[in-house]
C-alpha cells in the first residue's frame, strides 16, 4: 500500500485543519514589541503646537517648557473644588541651547476639564514669560471624556497672553 493513498491524504487534511485554525487566529496586527498601540496606556488627550521658541530664548532665558493646568470642571460641569493655584503638568521641556527653530511641543492630560496651556520661559527656576495657547477659539481648551477615551490630539494655537495667568 502506498504511503500517499487518498485515505491517508484525507486523514492528514482532517487532522491538520485544527492546527491551521489555531494559527489563523493569531493577532498579526500587534506591533513587534507585543502590545497594541494604546495597550497599557491610561486614557489621555494631547495638546500639540509647532512653535519657534528661539524668539523666547534670550540672555536671561535658559529653558522653555510646554505646560498646562486644569482650571475648571468640564464633562460633567458639576460643582467642583479647584485649588486656587492648580499644579502644572509639564510636557516638552527644552534647554534654549538645544532649540534650533520651529519644533513640536506636546503635553498630555488625563482628566476632563478646561485647561490653560502655556509655553513658559525660565531663567533658572524663575518663570520669566509666557505664550498662551488653546484650541476651539476659546481661552481654555475643553477636554471631555470622549477625548480621553479616543486619545484625542488638540492642535492648539496662540491666544492673547492676557487670557493666561502670569507669574
Amino acid at each position: 500500500m502506498s504511503m500517499f493513498s487518498p485515505r491517508n491524504a484525507l486523514f492528514l487534511t482532517l487532522c491538520s485543519t485544527p492546527c491551521l485554525a489555531v494559527t489563523a487566529c493569531t493577532d498579526d496586527a500587534q506591533p513587534a514589541d507585543g502590545g497594541s498601540e494604546d495597550a497599557g496606556q491610561d486614557p489621555h488627550a494631547t495638546f500639540t503646537v509647532d512653535f519657534d521658541a528661539t524668539t523666547i530664548c534670550g540672555a536671561a532665558i535658559d529653558r522653555v517648557e510646554f505646560a498646562t493646568r486644569r482650571r475648571d470642571c468640564f464633562d460633567p460641569e458639576l460643582p467642583c473644588t479647584m485649588p486656587a493655584n492648580p499644579p502644572w503638568i509639564t510636557g516638552t521641556s527644552v534647554d534654549c541651547s538645544d532649540i534650533a527653530g520651529s519644533m513640536n511641543w506636546e503635553v498630555e492630560v488625563t482628566q476632563t476639564g478646561k485647561y490653560e496651556t502655556q509655553l513658559r520661559a525660565f531663567a533658572g527656576d524663575t518663570q520669566e514669560g509666557i505664550h498662551c495657547f488653546a484650541a476651539g477659539g476659546e481661552p481654555r481648551t475643553k477636554v471631555a471624556n470622549v477625548d480621553l477615551e479616543m486619545f484625542a490630539t488638540f492642535a492648539v494655537t496662540e491666544v492673547d497672553d492676557s487670557e493666561c495667568d502670569n507669574p
